[in-house]
């Protein structure tokens, strides 16, 4: 018969672990400070602080462990500490590209001067709605004005009277336009009165009209209608020289009201990016004078007033001089940390979010793109799940 093993006996005091207050050392947990560290994760803890050390890009760090064991705490505290500590990330910030219009440009700003970009742009058309259209309305440019119209008009009537006077007197002019925009038309003198060709032709129809006659003044007309063809030529350059010369004379004038204007702001940024932009704003503003047309300066007396179109739709005729802040980093202090709780496409890179226009069409443009956490992390930290951003088949 085999030896059985013996154990003494447990009592029953024993299968149960009863802890002494008296042993604790303290009252209440509120004369103890909270433990800062992780239990039992102090190599975790030092190679995560070893990597989050590492400002290199293209270094990232994969926490894993089971599931209670402080992985996401461990991560808020320690980069809790560093919050505030280095430099705050650049503003992001998106604009209108004038030489490129179908790529946007991406400007990078010292952190709170994206917004005060945007703000400022916004003053500066305001302003130049209100001040151009006041200067284009002044009595001392529609002097001006007048006086290139009527010098344009004397040469134009040098021209007409010269010919016309090759017509005399068996053809003339005979004006169909009441403000002569339309080109005149050549008219047979018939009895002391211009009559025209198509008056003639009934007329011979009707054999109230030699028909010998009429072909004769067919064939003068000919010859004098190839030979008015080019004098109208000469009337046309006319006009398009005497536009030009009101072009010109109103960006001399309006020139240098933007050229202070942009000064003004260029002033209060030092960012290379930013200058660039402005000097390009510059630019445009100069050469597309003819916008500011469109706003009588009755209306911007006291601030600027959005153009309606007849069918309701407010329509913006500077739309290309927005800036479109997509990352604001003004009240961060420090590299930004974030928390991704859904690592979806969009929440991760942004979007591009189109406009409805009038008649149900999709416009998209620079002013529609939308930041995701990793803009938003630029500089910083970007934290979540693994198995969340795999689980979307489009992020991995």
């Amino acid at each position: 018969m085999q030896n059985r093993m013996t154990f003494p006996e447990l009592p029953v005091e024993k299968l149960q672990w009863r802890c002494d207050p008296e042993r604790l050392g303290f009252c209440s947990t509120d004369e103890i400070a909270p433990l800062a560290d992780i239990i039992g994760q102090e190599r975790a803890q030092k190679a995560f602080t070893l990597g989050v050390e590492i400002a290199r890009a293209g270094y990232n760090i994969f926490v894993c462990g089971m599931t209670g064991t402080g992985k996401r705490t461990l991560v808020q505290r320690i980069l809790a500490a560093r919050e505030g500590k280095g430099a705050s990330p650049p503003d992001l910030c998106y604009v209108f590209c004038f030489k490129s219009p179908e790529q946007p440009r991406l400007l990078r700003l010292p952190a709170g001067q994206g917004k005060e970009l945007r703000k400022v742009m916004e003053d500066l058309i305001a302003d130049l709605k209100r001040d151009i259209p006041r200067m284009l309305a002044s009595e001392s440019f529609q002097q001006r004005r007048r006086v290139h119209e009527q010098q344009a008009k004397r040469r134009e009537q040098r021209l007409l009277q010269q010919f016309e006077a090759r017509l005399a007197p068996h053809f003339g002019f005979l004006w169909r336009d009441a403000d002569a925009t339309v080109a005149p038309e050549l008219a047979a003198v018939i009895d002391g009165k211009l009559t025209p060709l198509m008056e003639l032709e009934e007329r011979v129809e009707n054999g109230k009209f030699s028909l010998e006659q009429y072909q004769r003044i067919c064939e003068q007309h000919a010859v004098f209608s190839e030979a008015f063809t080019g004098v109208y030529a000469d009337i046309r350059r006319l006009q398009h020289e005497a536009q030009e010369a009101l072009r010109t004379l109103e960006r001399a004038l309006i020139r240098p009201i933007i050229q202070q204007a942009v000064a003004d702001v260029s002033t209060r940024f030092a960012n290379p990016q930013a200058q660039q932009y402005l000097q390009e704003v510059e630019a445009a503003l100069c050469e597309d004078v003819g916008r500011f047309r469109e706003f009588p300066p009755t209306e911007h007396e006291t601030g600027p007033m959005p153009q309606q179109t007849s069918s309701g739709y407010e329509e913006d005729l500077f739309h290309e001089y927005q800036v479109n802040v997509i990352v604001d980093n003004t009240d961060t202090a420090g590299p930004p940390v974030i928390f991704e709780t859904s690592p979806t496409y969009k929440n991760l890179l942004g979007a591009i979010e189109p406009v409805l226009e009038y008649g149900g069409v999709l416009r998209s443009d620079f002013t529609g793109i939308r930041a995701g956490a990793i803009h938003r992390a630029n500089g910083g930290y970007l934290i979540f799940n693994a198995i969340d951003a795999l689980s979307e088949l489009i992020v991995w």
